[in-house]
């Protein structure tokens, strides 16, 4: 796909306000990334208006493709790779007061 969350969020998103309540980490997954990108553009656009500052974070799929065909080890393989890239912000989140987003859509 030429247009997705993900390079939108990377090239395209400004944040519109200079102070925030909130910070959220929005996690994409695939389907949301390919599929639904307008829906996860409205839903920033949205969390912004209600006064959060959304962040992205670069991760891997979510693995839900994976599990739907039964193939439990490679989406557990991807669940501990997610969880590896978000154990840092979730340790900071809890000292900081910062909400994570996870399969928002």
């Amino acid at each position: 796909h030429a247009f997705t969350l993900e390079k939108w969020m990377r090239n395209k998103y400004k944040s519109p306000l200079k102070s925030y309540l909130k910070q959220v980490y929005i996690f994409i997954d695939e389907f949301t990334n390919y599929n639904d990108v307008t829906i996860g553009i409205k839903a920033v656009e949205l969390l912004n208006k209600l006064g959060y500052e959304v962040k992205y974070v670069p991760h891997v799929e979510s693995g839900r493709t994976y599990l739907s065909k039964g193939l439990l080890k490679v989406a557990q393989q991807l669940a501990k790779r997610n969880v590896a890239i978000f154990s840092k912000l979730i340790t900071i989140s809890l000292l900081k007061n910062v909400t994570l987003l996870f399969d928002l859509f």
